[in-house]
């Protein structure tokens, strides 16, 4: 299995040596990436931790992607959003045959319209916004509390240790999400 990492510091090597993109080494194959992420599944369960598997958002459009990717990444630009779209599409799998949670945020931020979906990306259409953040966050609370996460990963509700003037003020848990009014949907303008 290749690591990241390596695969990264590759890259960067090959950069600074002037070679041209098309000698930069392969993305992390497909079938490896899947391979690795169910190990990675796997080897967190046995080891009593519940992982989550998330998918990156983006903003990018097919024929709108950064021209500067080409120069660093892609030979073709046209392969950069099937090719993000592809490897969400591998975790998805990995976490329904699994059984690991799934937090699909690219698929929560593709239900923005498009004005609102620029608003929480910056420039290159990975990093996000302030806004973005926010949208962000919301989502993922959200599908903590739909997996029933909270209380899992706080030990079962677990509350810190209080003490004198340091003392931390721990809010009171959530209402189930039933008992909430239901929220608008996100905006990033």
């Amino acid at each position: 299995m290749r690591s990241r990492t390596v695969q990264l510091a590759t890259k960067a090597l090959v950069s600074t040596q002037g070679r041209r993109h098309d000698q930069y080494p392969p993305r992390v194959p497909p079938e490896d990436f899947r391979a690795n992420l169910t190990g990675m599944v796997r080897l967190a369960k046995a080891a009593g931790i519940t992982p989550i598997l998330i998918t990156a958002p983006t903003s990018q459009q097919q024929g709108k992607e950064p021209v500067y990717l080409k120069e660093r990444w892609f030979k073709n630009l046209a392969e950069l959003v099937p090719t993000h779209r592809r490897y969400a599409q591998i975790v998805r799998e990995v976490a329904a045959r699994e059984g690991a949670p799934l937090c699909d945020m690219a698929a929560e931020f593709d239900k923005l319209s498009r004005k609102d979906l620029d608003a929480c990306f910056i420039h290159d259409g990975i990093h996000l916004t302030p806004k973005g953040d926010e949208v962000a966050a919301r989502a993922l609370y959200e599908c903590f509390e739909r997996n029933g996460l909270p209380g899992r990963l706080s030990g079962g509700g677990h509350k810190p240790p209080v003490s004198g003037a340091a003392a931390r003020v721990v809010p009171p848990a959530a209402p189930a999400v039933a008992d909430r009014p239901s929220t608008p949907p996100v905006r990033c303008d």
